[in-house]
């Protein structure tokens, strides 16, 4: 199956327009990000590096998720609309729990709930505490999934974290159950999560070696908690560069925004290719990362300092006949649902139209093969708008 993201800024009016026409060429899914801040510093936002700046004031533009996809539901039939991700540490899980049931009923059943641990821009500056990420989306899943269970009951929950006292919960789900959960999560602790309470893994994009690798942690863990790894529905989100000529892919890769993705990426993946990460040994990625508080100078001097190989392992770039192949490789190691976000044109906005017209390319050839059931488009159609039992 093939998703996108939706539009995150106003007016709303576009969002529906873009979800309508999704559905038409034939997506399979659309996903909405939970961000209060973006990933870019305020003080790089500027025509100079990124000329969409000149048509969006800000890098930190985000309606917010659920009210969007409400507003969605209405003008598709078919799309199955999803959250990538929400953080279990601003929202109490009873109220993730209802608003989940309610997007249910208001897209039919085609509402797939994404969480995660979260991300340091979206927490910290918003005064949230960030300690023991995955010990929280565990414990929160565990109260969505008592709650979403106890049908009216009374149920109690004495966590570290969360704590129900003679709770009641009565919302039943639009089917037979509730949405599927799909957890993002790259590091051990949170593959393990996702193996013992999961429906679905979105992780963002990584190595095909780290991909097998990685799942096979979540499948470990599905196993060793008397769980079927297979009703797992196994996806990714990752940015993509696209071009009919891939020299220019090639040469996208070197823009400010390119090397912006490349600079949230954790140390590890700067010291496989034996360089130290542009702000400092030990950067842990988007749990250290706060844009904002990076001046101009400071800002410039990191997206320097980010080496090409990183940014060729950050996002998926190519022509389109190049992406298939990437994305044919990643369905062997068995990828079932890719989100792909379009970044083309955010290295450059000549490229807006051109891009879109290098998806629609991918999208049809995977489309075409819908009748085989091993592609990508086709690999979880057994279930109904996405839906997976754990």
């Amino acid at each position: 199956m093939i998703g996108s993201p939706g539009v995150t800024i106003p007016p709303i009016r576009n969002a529906v327009e873009q979800a309508r026409k999704n559905e038409q060429k034939g997506y399979d899914s659309m996903w909405w990000p939970d961000h209060l801040m973006g990933w870019i510093p305020d003080s790089i936002w500027t025509t100079d590096l990124f000329p969409l700046s000149a048509m969006m004031p800000s890098p930190h533009l985000f309606l917010e998720p659920t009210s969007t996809i409400a507003a969605v539901a209405d003008s598709t039939h078919r799309l199955t609309l999803g959250i990538a991700v929400m953080d279990t540490i601003r929202r109490h899980p009873a109220i993730i729990a209802q608003t989940a049931l309610t997007l249910d009923h208001i897209t039919e059943g085609r509402f797939i709930l994404g969480v995660g641990a979260g991300e340091g821009e979206n927490l910290i500056p918003y005064g949230a505490s960030f300690d023991r990420p995955a010990d929280r989306v565990e414990e929160a899943v565990k109260v969505i999934r008592l709650l979403w269970e106890c049908r009216g009951k009374s149920v109690s929950f004495d966590g570290k974290y969360w704590k129900l006292n003679r709770a009641t919960f009565y919302l039943p789900p639009y089917g037979k159950s509730p949405p599927p959960i799909w957890i993002a999560g790259q590091a051990p602790k949170m593959l393990g999560v996702t193996g013992r309470m999961a429906d679905g893994w979105l992780p963002t994009i990584l190595s095909l070696e780290e991909y097998r690798k990685r799942w096979s942690i979540v499948e470990k863990a599905s196993l060793t908690s008397g769980r079927d790894p297979q009703k797992i529905t196994r996806g990714m989100w990752t940015w993509l560069i696209t071009d009919a000529d891939k020299a220019e892919c090639e040469k996208l890769l070197d823009s400010a925004f390119a090397r912006s993705i490349a600079l949230i990426a954790p140390s590890e993946i700067y010291e496989e290719d034996g360089y130290e990460h542009p702000l400092g040994r030990g950067f842990y990625g988007l749990r250290d990362y706060i844009p904002n508080r990076l001046s101009r100078d400071e800002a410039l001097a990191a997206l320097r300092k980010v080496p090409r190989e990183v940014c060729e392992k950050t996002v998926m770039f190519g022509s389109p006949d190049q992406i298939v192949k990437k994305l044919e490789a990643y369905e062997e190691a068995g990828l079932q649902h890719v989100v792909l976000w379009n970044a083309t044109f955010f290295c450059d906005i000549n490229k807006l139209s051109s891009s879109f017209h290098c998806m629609d390319e991918i999208l049809k050839h995977f489309k075409s093969k819908e009748q085989q059931p091993t592609t990508i488009s086709k690999a979880d159609a057994s279930s109904s708008a996405g839906r997976q039992q754990a």
